[in-house]
């Protein structure tokens, strides 16, 4: 059993499939194949099952799974450390975050080389979802998340703005002709939504909640383009961050009339992992410049007339 194999293992059961794992890992399917047949015969236990493809994890698979994930990440932290001490300068800052953020994390970025006037750190972007942000914080994938405050101990957050949330209709649905409404005129549409994975979805199964009842949803996504696409071929209608309208294809933005309670955009990290010093440089400078970013938001947030 070798670290190469286990790497394998470990990214074959994150990607779900063979395929994906061979195109991340740079390597062919022969080879992922023939390293985990090898694992498997070493151990005298199956420990990966392929259907069509898809992969499933066996119950020998799920133990090692256990083990060898933690100990990855541990072999990755010090790596970083090292890393870190020879050049400190440079290395790679891994960043998670919805994709309503795209233009924000953008935003930080160039501002963070243009004051900075560093330009060494390279960074590598992952647009997720919420359940997608914490499995990446906690195994190290990310070593940061612009996202929304996750109910998991091991995390620090740092809040540095909110986001606003809209309603989208079709430019040919008859609410289309409102800057402004109540949700309860929504209780008879049909709701376009983000799955329950998603953390927007519990905040707005709240605010339809609050304004007293149930909303009929008729489809689930964790996909923003989805819903945009949906919403803008008048099959619903959906709640959205403002953000994300602003590149999106022609629907009406309706603001929301009812009080609602703000939805906030932090900066997220492991309390416990190791971050190198551009991943901490970068991550200092958010924190120190939250206002800066609080009036990014706010102007992506206002709705023109």
């Amino acid at each position: 059993m070798n670290l190469q194999q286990l790497t394998y293992f470990c990214t074959i059961v994150q990607k779900k499939s063979y395929t994906r794992a061979s195109e991340h890992l740079r390597v062919t399917q022969s080879t992922l194949s023939h390293s985990i047949n090898e694992l498997e015969r070493e151990l005298n236990a199956p420990l990966l099952i392929r259907s069509g493809r898809s992969i499933t994890l066996t119950p020998f698979g799920e133990i090692l799974l256990q083990y060898v994930k933690p100990a990855l990440s541990l072999l990755d932290e010090a790596q970083s450390k090292l890393k870190d001490m020879t050049d400190p300068e440079s290395g790679m800052i891994s960043v998670s975050y919805f994709s309503s953020l795209n233009d924000l994390v953008i935003y930080a970025i160039s501002r963070y080389y243009e004051e900075s006037g560093k330009i060494q750190p390279h960074f590598r972007f992952f647009p997720a979802s919420t359940t997608e942000i914490e499995e990446a914080i906690i195994n190290g994938t990310s070593d940061l998340a612009f996202t929304t405050q996750i109910d998991n101990p091991m995390f620090e957050y740092h809040t540095i703005g909110y986001h606003e949330t809209v309603i989208i209709v079709s430019n040919r649905h008859p609410l289309a002709r409102y800057k402004e409404i109540h949700l309860s005129q929504l209780r008879n549409e049909n709701i376009i939504a983000y799955e329950e994975q998603c953390q927007i979805r519990g905040y707005i199964d709240q605010l339809f909640a609050d304004a007293g009842f149930k909303p009929k949803v008729i489809f689930e996504t964790t996909n923003d383009n989805i819903i945009l696409s949906s919403v803008s071929a008048n099959f619903g209608i959906a709640l959205v961050p403002k953000p994300l309208t602003e590149h999106a294809r022609p629907v009406k933005v309706i603001k929301i009339k009812d009080k609602m309670p703000p939805r906030p955009i932090v900066l997220a990290r492991r309390k416990s992992r190791y971050l190198s010093r551009a991943a901490e440089s970068f991550a200092n400078y958010v924190i120190r410049n939250a206002a800066l970013f609080d009036e990014y938001l706010k102007s992506t947030n206002s709705i023109s007339n």
